[in-house]
């Protein structure tokens, strides 16, 4: 039977690059789709050594509430037209712009569970609403991702703290933590994830 998934990077990669979608095209089993970014941003610290010709665009703007709700409404478009997906795949603020969605409560969940590489941490959707920037926070906001989770963080990471602070974001049960021990922008890190 064939498996799907959706992938969903960095806000600041081309997923659109061919270099990219090289290093991670799946499977000739497994069916996937990319969700790409619209909106052109600066590379994010170490990436552009990674993929140093590609254009970056991001999913939203980080400062601007409107486009963050945005983002998750076309995501959210995109796995109704596309799915069902299996899982979803995300990285860095893919992975918050994943988890975003995942936090919305609906009746059934979109994807079957989640792996989080290097991930950024979510904005409060009610929050965003009200036209205020707030992360979820684990202390009060607890458990808002019910489907199970793997969590790929690596420990030289800049942002380690953020992978952490989603991880705490997911339910208990069903959430795995795995650490590669590199940074974020590695590219066998993101060959060893990503690719099947």
């Amino acid at each position: 039977m064939q498996r799907s998934f959706l992938r969903i990077f960095h806000n600041r990669y081309s997923s659109a690059s061919t270099t990219l979608r090289r290093l991670l095209l799946p499977a000739a089993s497994i069916a996937s789709e990319f969700v790409e970014g619209g909106i052109h941003f600066l590379a994010a610290p170490g990436i552009a050594t990674v993929f140093p010709e590609d254009p970056y665009f991001a999913y939203y703007d980080p400062t601007h509430p409107f486009t963050i709700l945005q983002a998750i409404d076309n995501l959210a478009a995109s796995v109704s037209a596309e799915g069902p997906f299996d899982d979803v795949r995300g990285f860095s603020h893919g992975a918050a712009l994943a988890a975003m969605l995942l936090a919305r409560r609906s009746p059934a969940e979109p994807f079957r569970f989640a792996v989080f590489l290097c991930a950024g941490v979510p904005f409060c959707e009610a929050s965003l609403r009200q036209g205020v920037l707030r992360h979820l926070d684990p202390k009060g906001d607890k458990e808002q991702i019910r489907a199970p989770t793997a969590h790929i963080v690596g420990s030289k990471d800049d942002a380690l703290q953020a992978s952490l602070t989603m991880k705490e974001l997911c339910v208990t049960k069903g959430r795995g933590l795995f650490d590669h021990g590199a940074g974020c922008a590695e590219e066998a890190v993101i060959r060893a994830t990503f690719v099947q």
